[in-house]
């Protein structure tokens, strides 16, 4: 469904928004990676541009 709904609209990332819910995650105690992905076949893909999320000081 993602997918479907991402070929209606370009539209950019709110990376302050991400960060924040990333954050959350980590405190929850996981780990949290993003990036952006890119399709290489209809089945798979890689994530490049991968950060890691760290809580801020």
């Amino acid at each position: 469904m993602g997918q479907e709904i991402l070929k209606l609209a370009e539209v950019e990332a709110d990376y302050e928004y991400l960060k924040a819910i990333a954050e959350d995650f980590v405190r929850k105690g996981f780990e949290v990676v993003l990036g952006e992905w890119e399709q290489s076949t209809p089945t798979s893909g890689n994530i490049i541009n991968k950060i890691n999320i760290e809580l801020s000081a």
